[in-house]
């Protein structure tokens, strides 16, 4: 009798193992695919950052305005706006007190797009931000660039992130970070 009363024991385990196996995947594959169509803008919805509202922050003493040039190296970019954006830190090592350049580069078909605003903040997503007070808004120019240059504050040594953000057309929202290390 032990022998019939163990089969259905060894069955029910690997029939609830079974089961409890596919709805771990079925929920992992809900969990990507809801992950996946959120991540997507769909034409005329609201972009899917952050949306940044009040007044800008109070200009630190660190941080000042330049016209220094810098080449963009990370470039993001969405077809509903028809611009994408770029950020280049001119340094990606510092240490506290040297100063270094972020510029943005916002250009659409290759052009220059002028009159963008943006914002530097810390990453929404990614490594933490490197200044207590964020610099106010600035516009980029006829060139497609908005510059800022920032005096790195006393932090302990290790990786930080200065992130833009910048509103397109539709109310389409993109950021972009870089990061650099401070040792």
């Amino acid at each position: 009798m032990a022998s019939h009363s163990a089969t259905p024991i060894r069955l029910s385990r690997i029939a609830t193992t079974l089961a409890l196996l596919a709805f771990a995947t079925v929920g992992l594959l809900a969990g990507v695919l809801t992950h996946a169509l959120t991540s997507r803008q769909s034409p005329g919805a609201p972009g899917s950052g952050p949306v940044i509202s009040g007044s800008p922050p109070a200009l630190s003493a660190t941080v000042t305005p330049t016209s220094a040039d810098v080449t963009a190296t990370s470039t993001t970019g969405n077809q509903q706006s028809g611009f994408t954006l770029g950020i280049t830190l001119s340094q990606r090592t510092v240490t506290a007190g040297e100063t270094f350049t972020v510029t943005v580069v916002a250009t659409a078909n290759g052009a220059p797009v002028n009159g963008l605003s943006c914002t530097l903040r810390a990453p929404t997503d990614g490594p933490p931000g490197l200044l207590p007070t964020w610099p106010p808004a600035a516009t980029t120019d006829a060139n497609g660039q908005a510059i800022w240059t920032i005096t790195v504050p006393s932090v302990a040594p290790g990786t930080y992130g200065v992130e833009v953000d910048a509103i397109g057309a539709h109310h389409y929202e993109f950021h972009r970070y870089a990061s650099i290390q401070v040792s």
